[in-house]
């Protein structure tokens, strides 16, 4: 059984909110919320209900394509987190290195990254 780390629970209630102000915002369908983040839509209500912190990889989708911004401890996660420097969104992998206080080597996927540059 694979671990689970501690999530921030400020964090995950904030993302959360967050999320489903835009949801309701802007009317959106949990069946449209989905198709953007990229999570099934059983995952739509523990989102918006703060029971659970969507992955890396729905986080970027709500920063690129719903232009949201995430404070963690701190440090501003947005569109340009996810964004290189050509300006151009890119496929989001699945894992990311996010620029929080303690570096993490992931050195697979910077060895990914550098063959696609």
């Amino acid at each position: 059984m694979p671990r689970r780390s501690h999530v921030d629970a400020e964090f995950r209630e904030s993302v959360c909110r967050r999320i489903d102000a835009y949801i309701v915002e802007h009317d959106l369908s949990d069946v449209e919320a989905a198709r953007v983040l990229g999570v099934r839509k059983q995952m739509i209500g523990p989102y918006r209900k703060g029971k659970a912190l969507p992955g890396t990889e729905a986080i970027a989708r709500a920063c690129i394509e719903w232009k949201l911004s995430f404070s963690y401890q701190g440090i501003e996660i947005s569109a340009r987190t996810f964004t290189p420097q050509n300006g151009k969104p890119t496929v989001v992998a699945y894992q990311l290195e996010l620029p929080l206080r303690s570096p993490s080597n992931f050195g697979v996927y910077h060895r990914v990254f550098e063959t696609f540059s």
